[in-house]
């Protein structure tokens, strides 16, 4: 029986790997985010892509100045992530 990579007992990839990746998805990411700020979870589910991936490649492009996240409205929220103008 074929493994199920997408569930919660997925494998997960090697870190540099999942970096490599980021300049795969970062024109998805910049296209969500088209429509407007998302948090990490809401990324990751427009995405279909695991959160913890997603975490690397959100925090590349805003090292790299494509992505700043707004003040969240509560303590314990998720940042909200948009484009930066």
């Amino acid at each position: 029986m074929p493994e199920d990579l997408t569930g919660p007992h997925r494998l997960r990839r090697d870190r540099a790997e999942v970096m490599r990746d980021e300049f795969i998805w970062r024109q998805r990411i910049i296209e969500v985010l088209k429509d407007g700020p998302m948090t990490l979870p809401e990324l990751a589910a427009a995405l279909g892509q695991p959160s913890d991936e997603v975490t690397i490649w959100v925090m590349g492009m805003r090292r790299y100045g494509l992505i700043e996240e707004r003040p969240k409205s509560r303590a314990e929220d998720y940042f909200p992530y948009e484009l930066k103008h």
